[in-house]
C-alpha cells in the first residue's frame, strides 16, 4: 500500500486554481494505475478453470502467483510488438533477467532448461511474515525480505536429470543436502552474507515438478502444501470458478493476487496498522485473477475479482455507461466513464485504503473542498450526481495544452442548478474570480476567470440532465451542441476498450498513446510521461471495460493495441545501465 509521492509544486498550483480538478485527476490516476478495481465476488454459474502449474503446491496464503508461458513462439510474438526504441528496451530487460536468473547461477537457458521444461512455469511470492516463525526442527536461515517459490514442470525427466545430477559450483555458495518429510532437498547456502547472493533450495516432487525457493522455510511450505493440498492455491474458495470465467485457450500469463493477505502483509511491512473496521472489510475480500492473451495487434487482459463466499459485502449492479462517451470529441486522448458517480465515489471511499496506489485521499479531498469554497462535497454535490459520468482530456486547438472536460448525468436538475449557483457565489466571493454569463456556440453558460492567472472554467447544460464542466482553453466547437465526430464511435476506442462489445458495461477507460506522443513536445500536464517514452512509444492505445456481472462479482477487460515492430533476432548481451557520475549539488533557487 505505497502512496504516491507528493505532488510537485506546479501540480499543487494547478489544483489551487481549479479546486474541482482534484477528483478528476484522482479518477484518472486511479484507473490508469490499474489499482481501483477490487469490486469482487463469485457466482455459481462460472465454469471451473484449468489450474496453472503448481496450483496444488503454492500455499493458499501466497500474496502473488504468476504463471507464464515458456513457449518460444509466444515470446517471439511479444518481442515483435513495439517501436524500435521500445523493442530495444524490452530486449535489454529480458537479457537482464536471463543474466540474473540463469547466467549468474551457472546455467544457460537454451541448453540447460529449455530441452526439458514444460509449457509454463509458476512463480509465487510468499508473505515475508511467513519467514518469521520457521517450524520446529528446520535449519535456521537468513530471513528473506521477499520469499519466493518457483514451480517448473518437467516434460523430459531424463534431460532434467542430466542437468541437475551434478549441481554446478556457485561462487559464494556451498551445496549440501537434507530431507524434509521424506523429500530430498539440495541447498546452495550463502557463505558470505555481506554479498548480494541468493540462497537456493531445490527439490523434485512426484518426478515431474522441480521446485526452487530462496529460503528453507519457503520450500518447506511448498512441501507441506504438496502433502496437504487443502491448504493450496487450488483450494482457494472461488478460485477455480473465477479462473474459468476469464481463461482463454492459449494464455501468455495468468496472475493471482490474494487481496486480504497482500494488504495485511503490506500494512505490517510498512508499519501501517489497519483499523478494526478496515480489517473486517479486507477479510471479506478473496482474490483477483488476470489472464493475458497475445493477439495479432496487441495483448488482452481479462480480469475478475471476487469476495469470500460468506462475505456481507455487496456490489451495486449497474451497467449503463453507454451515452456519455459519445458526447466526447474524437480528439480526446484519455477518457474515463462510469454508470453512477455517486456509487463510484462511495466505493472509492470505502476501498481507498486497500489500493496499492492512492492518488487522492477522499477524506482530505472533502475537507479541502469545504475549506476552499465553503461547500460540502457529500451534502452539496454527491446527492444529485447519481447518473452516468465521463471525464476526458482534450487537446486545445493549438495543440499546446490540454482541457479537462467533465460531464455528469444528474438525477435532480433543480438541486444541481441550486448547487452550481452557490458554487458561482463561492468562486466570486472566496476565490475572487470574475463570474459572468456567456454564450458558447449558442449555448448559455457561466464562466469563472481568475484575474491573477488567467485560468478559466466554464459550466453549462448540454441537455435537460447532462451538465458539463470545462477547465482550460475553450474546446467548445468539439462538443457543443454535440461532437461532429464522437469518441465513442471511433475505431481505436472500439478496438481497444473491450473484448466483449455486446455486453452492457459499468465503465470505460481509454487513452490514445499514439496521438499523445505525436506532439514534438508533450503538453505541460503530461510532461511526467516523458521519461517513460521509450516504453510507451510502442503502444497505440489502451482501453479498459468494466462489467458488474452480479452483486458479488466484477470483471474487466484491458486491451493494449501495440505497434508492429521489427522481426526480433537473438537476445542481445546484457548491458547494465552505467551509473551516473556524481554531480555537484545545484545552487539554491528562489523558484518554487
Amino acid at each position: 500500500m505505497q502512496a504516491l509521492k507528493p505532488l510537485p509544486s506546479k501540480a499543487k498550483q494547478l489544483l489551487t486554481q481549479y479546486p474541482l480538478l482534484a477528483p478528476i485527476t484522482g479518477s484518472l490516476l486511479l484507473v490508469a494505475g490499474g489499482a481501483g478495481i477490487f469490486w469482487l465476488l463469485t457466482r455459481s454459474t462460472f465454469t471451473p478453470g484449468t489450474m496453472p502449474t503448481g496450483a496444488n503446491i503454492v500455499p493458499q496464503d501466497a500474496l502473488l502467483v504468476l504463471t507464464v508461458s515458456t513457449e518460444p513462439d509466444q515470446w517471439r510474438t511479444l518481442r515483435r510488438f513495439g517501436s524500435p526504441t521500445s523493442q530495444q528496451a524490452f530486449d535489454q530487460t529480458l537479457a537482464g533477467l536471463r543474466e540474473q536468473i540463469f547466467t549468474s547461477n551457472g546455467l544457460d537457458y537454451e541448453t540447460d532448461i529449455q530441452p526439458w521444461i514444460g509449457s509454463e512455469i509458476t512463480i509465487a511470492q510468499l508473505s515475508p511474515q511467513s519467514e518469521l516463525a520457521p517450524p520446529e526442527g528446520s535449519i535456521p536461515n537468513a530471513i528473506s525480505p521477499q520469499p519466493m517459490v518457483a514451480v517448473l514442470p518437467i516434460r523430459d525427466p531424463l534431460k532434467a536429470k542430466s542437468t541437475f545430477d551434478q549441481p554446478r559450483e556457485l561462487p559464494g555458495r556451498k551445496w549440501s543436502e537434507r530431507k524434509y518429510k521424506d523429500i530430498q532437498i539440495r541447498e546452495a547456502q550463502v557463505q558470505d552474507l555481506s554479498k548480494p547472493l541468493t540462497a537456493l533450495q531445490v527439490a523434485v516432487l512426484n518426478n515431474n515438478l522441480l521446485v526452487i525457493a530462496n529460503s528453507s522455510r519457503s520450500i518447506e511450505q511448498a512441501i507441506d502444501t504438496f502433502r496437504d493440498s487443502k491448504k493450496s492455491l487450488a483450494a482457494t474458495p472461488g478460485y477455480s470458478q473465477a479462473l474459468g470465467q476469464v481463461q482463454t485457450e492459449r494464455p501468455f500469463f495468468s496472475l493471482y493476487r490474494n487481496i486480504p493477505a497482500s494488504i495485511t502483509s503490506a500494512s505490517v511491512n510498512l508499519d501501517q496498522k489497519l483499523s478494526a473496521a478496515n480489517q473486517d472489510w479486507v477479510k471479506q475480500s478473496q482474490g483477483w485473477t488476470t489472464v493475458a492473451t497475445l493477439e495479432s495487434n496487441g495483448i488482452t487482459l481479462r480480469n475478475i475479482a471476487w469476495l469470500k463466499p460468506d462475505s456481507k459485502r455487496k456490489f451495486a449492479v449497474k451497467n449503463t455507461a453507454k451515452i456519455l462517451p459519445d458526447r466526447l470529441p474524437a480528439e480526446t486522448i484519455a477518457m474515463f466513464s462510469g454508470s453512477d458517480f455517486q456509487q463510484f465515489w462511495a466505493d472509492y471511499r470505502q476501498d481507498y485504503f486497500t489500493y496499492p496506489i492512492q492518488p487522492i485521499n477522499p477524506e482530505i479531498f472533502s475537507e479541502g473542498i469545504e475549506k476552499s469554497i465553503g461547500m460540502s462535497w457529500e451534502k452539496d454535490f454527491l446527492p444529485w450526481m447519481k447518473g452516468e459520468f465521463a471525464l476526458g482530456l482534450v487537446p486545445s486547438p493549438d495543440q499546446q495544452s490540454l482541457s479537462v472536460l467533465l460531464m455528469a448525468q444528474t438525477s435532480n436538475r433543480r438541486a444541481a442548478e441550486a448547487v452550481l449557483k452557490k458554487l458561482d457565489g463561492a468562486m466570486l466571493e472566496r476565490k475572487k474570480n470574475k463570474v459572468e454569463a456567456e454564450k458558447l456556440e449558442g449555448l448559455a453558460v457561466t464562466s469563472w476567470s481568475d484575474p491573477a492567472t488567467g485560468a478559466k472554467t466554464t459550466h453549462g447544460w448540454l441537455n435537460d440532465n447532462v451538465v458539463f464542466l470545462l477547465l482550460g482553453p475553450s474546446i467548445a466547437k468539439t462538443f457543443i451542441p454535440s461532437p461532429p465526430s464522437p469518441l465513442g464511435q471511433q475505431r481505436p476506442l472500439q478496438a481497444g476498450s473491450t473484448n466483449r462489445p455486446e455486453t452492457p458495461v459499468n465503465g470505460h477507460f481509454y487513452t490514445n498513446f499514439e496521438r499523445t506522443f505525436s506532439y514534438p513536445k508533450l503538453p505541460a500536464a503530461l510532461q511526467w510521461l516523458e521519461p517513460y517514452r521509450p516504453w510507451l512509444d510502442g503502444i497505440q492505445s489502451v482501453g479498459l471495460t468494466a462489467v458488474n456481472q452480479t452483486d458479488r462479482s466484477s470483471s474487466f477487460d484491458i486491451r493494449a493495441i501495440l505497434k508492429r515492430g521489427q522481426e526480433p533476432g537473438p537476445l542481445p548481451s546484457f548491458s547494465p545501465s552505467p551509473k551516473p557520475s556524481p554531480k555537484p549539488s545545484p545552487k539554491p533557487s528562489a523558484k518554487p
